[in-house]
């Protein structure tokens, strides 16, 4: 008796998996048909898998996934409970919501979507994130299914609370200069004041107009960057005679600190973007100061590193943990104190100087302990004219 082929077997196993039918149900004349709709579905499978999205069709009305895709597989645990529902792992104001709505997709509601929790177990662990989930009946054979595509928005529902938290914090550090502007100059519009007293409060008005217009330039500056239209003006810059200005600058904004500078007049030249540089070291020079509020020295240093300048700013303040230090120059993140409040800033001077030092091909990151201060640094390449 002859032994079927492996190309036989192939095709009867083919015709079974296709067709669910026996031997002898189709005639030999169908198997190209049944091969060419196998690699189509074998393709379209293939394709979801790739879906970074979890794609799933469930059954109605339990909501048990009757097919997935790899990233589905994955986040629903479906090796381990392959008969989970979905039901079983959202929050329960979700879950009642998407019972509620299946009632009325009858009368042609067949699309709803909503944002929930979605908790994933796996060995005796769990995890959890938020998921956008987008729901679609379909019917198949006079049988209603469930086409379900979770979108996790973990990070933009993140993103989206530290925007909120940066408008807070703009409004405040906003309102708080322009408040006492106006509040020195409507005294010396109400009241005879004397010439040294006028000198005084106006001095107070120029230090807040400052901080008030830092805080624009970073704004604005930001926004430039993102769009690609920031550091197109490179001359050479001498970096010794900057940082003299920027140690006279800031010598006179805190009576506490000690501004001092490490860097030879004869430093090398470097080829930079002056304005944009400079904003860059204001922005690591003031946050030194801010988060040493027991004062101290702040020490900005520049030094030749295999065809690098590398550049620090160090202070003597809170410093910060490891943990911190891998969001820090993420937009709009802002560092806790002890107490759990927020230090005053918007979050957005740091991401400007990383942005910046991009700009320049060079590379900006942070040595600190908690409690030993921190040292921001940045490279620049050491070009020759």
């Amino acid at each position: 008796m002859k032994k079927p082929s492996d190309s036989t077997r192939h095709e009867e196993e083919l015709r079974k998996k296709v067709l669910g039918m026996g031997t002898k149900s189709v005639r030999k004349s169908y198997y190209p048909t049944l091969r060419k709709k196998m690699s189509e579905l074998e393709r379209y499978m293939a394709l979801l898998d790739q879906a970074k999205n979890a794609i799933c069709l469930l059954e109605v009305p339990s909501l048990k996934v009757v097919n997935a895709n790899k990233s589905a597989r994955k986040l629903l645990v479906l090796d381990q409970y392959p008969d989970s529902s979905l039901l079983d792992m959202i929050e329960v104001p979700a879950a009642t919501a998407i019972v509620d709505w299946l009632e009325l997709a009858g009368e042609g509601n067949h699309y709803f979507q909503l944002e929930s929790t979605l908790y994933s177990y796996a060995q005796e662990s769990y995890s959890s994130a938020i998921y956008e989930l987008t729901l679609t009946t379909v019917e198949f054979k006079k049988t209603r299914y469930l086409v379900c595509v979770a979108q996790d928005i973990s990070e933009r529902k993140k993103l989206d609370q530290m925007k909120d938290e940066m408008i807070s914090a703009v409004s405040h550090e906003m309102s708080t200069p322009l408040t006492a502007m106006l509040g020195f100059c409507e005294f010396m519009l109400e009241n005879e004041v004397p010439a040294e007293q006028q000198q005084e409060f106006l001095q107070i008005i120029f230090k807040e107009s400052q901080r008030l217009k830092g805080l624009i330039d970073n704004l604005l500056s930001l926004q430039r960057m993102r769009a690609g239209m920031g550091c197109v003006n490179f001359t050479w810059l001498n970096l010794s005679m900057l940082f003299a200005e920027l140690c006279q600058l800031f010598g006179k904004y805190s009576a506490t600190h000690t501004i001092k500078v490490d860097c030879p007049t004869d430093f090398p030249l470097v080829s930079a973007d002056q304005l944009c540089l400079q904003q860059a070291m204001e922005n690591l020079i003031s946050n030194a100061i801010k988060y040493s509020p027991n004062g101290g020295t702040v020490t900005v240093t520049a030094r030749q590193d295999d065809g690098q300048v590398i550049v620090s700013v160090k202070d003597e303040g809170m410093g910060i943990s490891p943990v911190v230090q891998e969001q820090i120059f993420d937009r709009f993140f802002r560092i806790d104190t002890k107490n759990g409040q927020k230090v005053g800033g918007t979050g957005l001077g740091l991401p400007l100087v990383k942005e910046i030092i991009s700009l320049h091909h060079g590379e900006v990151w942070v040595e600190s302990e908690e409690g030993q201060g921190s040292t921001f640094c940045f490279s620049l390449p050491l070009e020759r004219e």
